[in-house]
């Protein structure tokens, strides 16, 4: 198990730690760069240890996916790798329904890309592309049951939350706004609970750790965490469920990386700017292409749960 960073500086030699502490640098990123060449499966680069052993997150057996971190520290970076390593490994296989809430400052640029459904600016917009994904995940439902399949794992879709706090209801004054945004979570619940063997998951990220910031299904439904420096303890637990985060020193791309029980200190890959427009690029909507999603009114019907066995991987670097 990877020592926390205060019990490692305490164990060896200083001249030593310096070292690997300028290698862990979130600026000297020579080897630290999101890796070029595509990992098997569904799995996604995260980054690395003191150690150097390499942590990969894979989706095939991970259902979800919370993110959390103080700005600056690193969530944005490792929102876009996500998308950019899941767009390196399966093109034709992947699809996106993105939701940024700050106004389309992290992902919005991906609007352009062909695998990607739509990204919503607006909880109203939000409402209309989580009541799409929702009624595309129950055909798919409905489609593995006739074809008598317990899950899907030949293509995916995510659906990505950056500020997933402005979809909270309990601090909203307004009641259509409040009650728009309670169908939001109601819908984020849903495709939690159900989506892993349908092949759709949920990426959810908020540098707002608050009590009631993240729905409740949502989380106990997201086997992986990553949390990037916080300012408490109390925001730690929002997203690990522990303290720890809070503590983590102040270097951008510094995270902890938890599933279960076990944790890990890593240094999150860097993304460049050139590798986001790369991929934006190769993949972009060609002009007459256009995505119109209708507002959808969801019909209200009992769900049909597929119930799964999850099996970890035995390799600890792997999720």
């Amino acid at each position: 198990m990877f020592l926390s960073i205060g019990t490692a500086m305490a164990l060896i030699p200083l001249g030593v730690w310096a070292y690997k502490d300028l290698t862990m640098k979130y600026e000297w990123s020579e080897e630290e760069k999101l890796p070029s060449k595509s990992l098997r499966g569904w799995h996604v680069p995260i980054g690395v240890d003191s150690q150097r052993r390499k942590y990969s997150l894979d989706f095939n057996k991970t259902p979800h996916l919370v993110l959390g971190g103080a700005t600056r520290y690193g969530k944005s970076n490792l929102l876009n790798s996500i998308v950019v390593s899941l767009m390196r490994l399966r093109p034709e296989d992947v699809t996106f329904t993105m939701i940024d809430l700050k106004g389309g400052i992290e992902l919005g640029d991906y609007e352009v890309m062909e695998n990607c459904r739509g990204v919503a600016y607006e909880p109203q917009d939000a409402l209309r592309l989580l009541s799409s994904v929702y009624l595309e995940m129950r055909d798919t439902q409905e489609y593995l049951k006739r074809k008598r399949m317990r899950k899907q794992w030949w293509k995916k879709h995510f659906i990505i939350i950056d500020e997933v706090g402005e979809l909270n209801p309990s601090e909203e004054t307004c009641r259509e706004t409040k009650k728009l945004k309670q169908e939001c979570q109601s819908l984020m619940s849903k495709i939690s609970r159900l989506g892993a063997g349908l092949g759709f998951h949920l990426i959810l990220a908020t540098q707002y750790p608050t009590g009631d910031v993240l729905p409740r299904q949502c989380k106990q439904n997201s086997d992986a965490k990553i949390c990037f420096r916080v300012q408490s303890g109390t925001a730690s637990k929002v997203v690990l469920d522990e303290v720890g985060a809070e503590e983590l020193p102040d270097i951008r791309g510094r995270a902890i990386f938890q599933r279960g029980a076990d944790r890990y200190t890593v240094q999150v890959y860097l993304v460049g700017e050139t590798d986001i427009e790369n991929t934006i690029e190769k993949h972009r909507r060609k002009p007459h292409e256009h995505i119109e999603l209708e507002t959808i009114e969801h019909e209200t019907r009992e769900d049909f749960t597929l119930f799964e066995e999850t099996q970890f991987s035995d390799e600890d670097t792997t999720f």
